[in-house]
């Protein structure tokens, strides 16, 4: 593949210092087995091949379009100028958006769903919800004030986000492994249950494992080899998790106290609302301001700071839930109107502020929303389950209006 040959040829007009030429704007699109580029250059640029196609694997196109990507920034930051690679949100997004970030240009990313684009070619544009093509990537103003961005972190908070997807892939492997023994030792007859790497040593010791390895030798290597797997797991889950502690050591000691007014949305990045002047995060960074409240963990923080991130990027209460997982989806079709129940959202998060609200009644007995469904919980099954998702729901709500506009909520026991 020739690379070059989407970089203007050395005698191509360029002026760095014209005012129409910022910097230049490659739109990306994804397709089935194929992504597409279209270049944007200045006006100053005289350069008609601005296109290119890649077909194959996902693997060797991604690598592919990233050298080009790679070689397009070169040659802007010869010229002084700034690359913007725009695409729309997926779940590759991140992995994306990182490499974008390696290769020298800045990743915007774009929310597809309810766009509407006010000028493109002298036409207005109805909103789209599909695949929007490279070429309309390529001209979208990103100044535009209603244009949808999706988050993009940077590589540190990428790193910790990737290290957190680490630990729940090795948890699942621990799970794993100690379900594979526990139903081998079911099918020799013998009780027992999930166990750490030490009581699986210690039970392997007694007789009854001696006289297997006389009877069954091959029986006996399986558990031998499930073990070794269960502890090699175990460590590098450890591992893992110091240095998830040390990313957020980091994030406590570089943290630098935040402008409190409203800041703008910037290419690829949510706009910030203002701070309230009872907020914590004035003073603190956000590990520490979660530190402070009872019932929150060195878990929950890292998990909240790898997969949510700053909480004012987010517009209000509301759409901080949704993306929490804790917003029902509703059904309306007709006359009929119904919800289809908590679909939307990380359910990652919504386990784990389902777990958070459990807690909460144990550590905030005084707070109004324990009084409130602390009652609720010592009923049937079902409706246990739909008092304790309320009160996860408003429990995110109480901690974005905590965090954010500094609201203190009666009943809060905090750390001294």
């Amino acid at each position: 593949m020739i690379l070059n040959a989407i970089v203007p040829p050395s005698g191509a007009n360029v002026n760095p210092e014209s005012p129409n030429a910022p910097r230049i704007q490659i739109g990306l699109e994804t397709g089935q087995g194929s992504w597409q580029l279209h270049m944007n250059y200045p006006e100053s640029v005289s350069f008609a091949k601005t296109r290119r196609q890649f077909k194959g694997e996902l693997q060797s196109i991604s690598h592919d379009s990233l050298k080009e990507i790679e070689l397009i920034a070169g040659f802007g930051r010869q010229q002084g100028w700034d690359t913007a690679v725009v695409y729309e949100a997926g779940g590759f997004g991140q992995k994306l958006g990182r490499d974008i970030v390696t290769s020298g240009a800045s990743p915007v990313q774009l929310v597809a769903r309810n766009v509407e684009y006010v000028c493109f070619k002298n036409q207005k544009d109805v909103p789209k919800t599909d695949r929007i093509d490279a070429q309309r990537l390529a001209h979208i103003p990103l100044d535009h004030p209603e244009l949808p961005y999706a988050d993009i972190q940077d590589i540190k908070q990428e790193d910790l986000r990737l290290l957190f997807a680490e630990t729940k892939r090795l948890d699942k492997d621990i799970h794993r492994i100690n379900a594979q023994l526990c139903a081998s030792l079911r099918g020799l007859h013998v009780g027992t249950h999930h166990r750490t790497v030490d009581s699986w040593l210690k039970l392997f010791q007694e007789d009854w494992f001696l006289e297997l390895k006389d009877r069954s030798f091959a029986k006996a290597h399986c558990l031998d080899n499930l073990v070794t797997q269960l502890h090699h797991a175990t460590h590098k889950r450890d591992e893992t998790h110091k240095l998830l502690q040390q990313q957020i050591d980091e994030i406590s000691a570089t943290w630098k106290p935040p402008i409190p007014d409203a800041q703008p949305a910037k290419d690829g990045c949510h706009p910030l609302k203002a701070l309230g002047e009872n907020s914590p995060l004035r003073e603190k960074s956000l590990p520490d301001a979660l530190k402070q409240i009872k019932g929150i963990g060195p878990v929950t923080i890292l998990t909240l700071i790898a997969l949510v991130g700053d909480p004012r990027r987010f517009k209000s209460k509301k759409a901080f839930r949704a993306f929490l997982g804790l917003a029902t989806t509703p059904h309306n079709s007709c006359t009929i109107r119904k919800s289809l129940g908590m679909k939307r959202g990380n359910p990652i998060l919504r386990k784990l502020m389902i777990q958070l609200a459990w807690r909460w009644c144990a550590m905030h007995p005084e707070s109004h929303l324990a009084l409130k469904y602390f009652p609720k919980l010592d009923t049937s099954r079902r409706s246990k389950k739909i008092a304790i998702c309320a009160l996860a729901g408003e429990l995110a709500e109480m901690l974005y209006t905590y965090l954010v506009h500094g609201k203190d909520f009666p009943g809060l026991n905090v750390r001294d």
